[in-house]
């Protein structure tokens, strides 16, 4: 549990699931689906990955090193720039300490076509490739957090009051594979998705449209007013962010022990504090899903 506070709002206490100290890979929700597709990969004989993120993107770190320890080849399509990407740290500076990973750095229109390139020529070497979308925004990936909810669900019996789960939305599989999760499980409980990229619109279709393919293979009713995404906290996009969220997070790292980057966990704690407080929402009732994000600390001056 960690104390939320603001010199204009109320303190609020709330439990939070600490997905960042996830034991593999550099942590975060991005290693827990690591492993997942590790998995799937040696079960159906796949030998090469081929995926995509942005220059810091902790999907990409996860991927590369699960690739890197199974002597996979593998073929990161960046969107963003080569400059960033030879002299940042973080996730970068892991990528390139691996071994058998290759980069490419396009344009976001060029992704999909680049990442088609890259599947080919693994097949005309021999290779049997995995196409990973973004951020794993697959079912693969989406039944990592269905798994995690239920780990959860074991490891403490505090769920009788659990209203709401809030944690960072990216491509919405995380989202949609916890509300998965709860609703499996039996429990009321809305998951509210803090976008930290998307506008509402957009962050709202691809994320159903994921959670309505997971319902369905998971044999549940559609999902209906389990899921709120939420854009009022963007705070010019992603990377983007303001003096008052990055002192406001700068306070709660101080304070509690526990690190929050600007991009990813860190606007989603921010964007639920103000999210409760606006909605009279009582803390009692709401899980924190930490997702990580350490390495995008790591990365930033």
């Amino acid at each position: 549990m960690i104390v939320l506070d603001n010199l204009s709002l109320p303190a609020t206490t709330i439990k939070v699931v600490r997905d960042d100290l996830y034991p593999f890979v550099g942590g975060g929700n991005k290693a827990r689906k690591a492993l997942y597709y590790e998995r799937y990969m040696i079960e159906h004989g796949l030998n090469a990955i081929v995926t995509t993120g942005g220059v810091q993107s902790n999907h990409n770190r996860a991927m590369a090193v699960i690739a890197s320890r199974n002597n996979w080849p593998c073929h990161l399509v960046v969107h963003g720039s080569e400059e960033r990407f030879d002299q940042e740290s973080g996730n970068p500076k892991l990528i390139r300490a691996l071994r058998g990973i290759t980069t490419e750095f396009v344009s976001v229109d060029k992704i999909s076509s680049s990442m088609d390139d890259a599947i080919s020529r693994y097949k005309e070497q021999g290779y049997n490739p995995l196409y990973v979308t973004g951020g794993g925004h697959d079912l693969i990936a989406g039944y990592a957090y269905v798994d995690a909810v239920s780990e959860l669900l074991k490891a403490t019996s505090e769920t009788s009051q659990l209203k709401y789960v809030f944690l960072a939305l990216g491509t919405g599989s995380t989202v949609a594979g916890i509300s998965a999760g709860l609703e499996l499980a039996g429990l009321d409980t809305t998951v509210v998705g803090v976008s930290i990229a998307r506008k509402k619109e957009r962050a709202t279709d691809v994320t159903m449209t994921f959670a309505q393919a997971l319902y369905k293979d998971l044999n549940l009713s559609a999902p209906v007013g389990n899921i709120i995404i939420t854009d009022e906290y963007l705070c010019g996009g992603y990377e983007g962010s303001t003096p008052e969220m990055t002192q406001w997070i700068d306070n709660v790292i101080a304070r509690t022990g526990i690190f929050f980057d600007y991009t990813y966990s860190g606007k989603a704690l921010w964007g639920a504090y103000n999210y409760m407080t606006k909605h009279k929402i009582d803390p009692s009732e709401v899980l924190f899903w930490h997702t990580g994000g350490l390495m995008n600390y790591l990365a930033n001056p």
